[in-house]
């Protein structure tokens, strides 16, 4: 029994961390775009689906992603060097181009100073 209790208490903190490292990953599927774009709303409907894969915190050194993304500290540093590779559509590099509209969203956060 303290074994299972153990274990669960294990699985339980382990998930709550989760969330943090990635800003309310998954928290609205809702694609409709807000006054004001948000790390943790671009996060979830554009870096995260196409971008993680490669710039991810374990994928960062195994699939040799130049800019680790997972954390908004990266995008302060090279907030003009990811623009630039998504506008001239270099990136993401194994996933399908991002769409007009997700290049949109991402030019429009950039543009407004990038807010948490």
């Amino acid at each position: 029994m303290a074994r299972a209790n153990f274990t669960l208490y294990i699985i339980v903190f382990s998930l709550m961390g989760c969330g943090q490292r990635y800003h309310d990953l998954g928290r609205d599927s809702n694609n409709e775009k807000p006054k004001i774009i948000t790390y943790s709303w671009i996060m979830d409907r554009v870096f995260l689906p196409n971008c993680i894969s490669c710039h991810g915190e374990s994928e960062y050194s195994s699939k040799g992603g130049g800019i680790p993304l997972y954390e908004y500290d990266h995008f302060a540093v090279e907030a003009d060097g990811i623009w630039r590779e998504i506008s001239r559509e270099r990136m993401p590099k194994d996933n399908p181009k991002l769409s007009e509209e997700k290049k949109s969203w991402v030019k429009e956060w950039f543009d407004s100073g990038m807010p948490k």
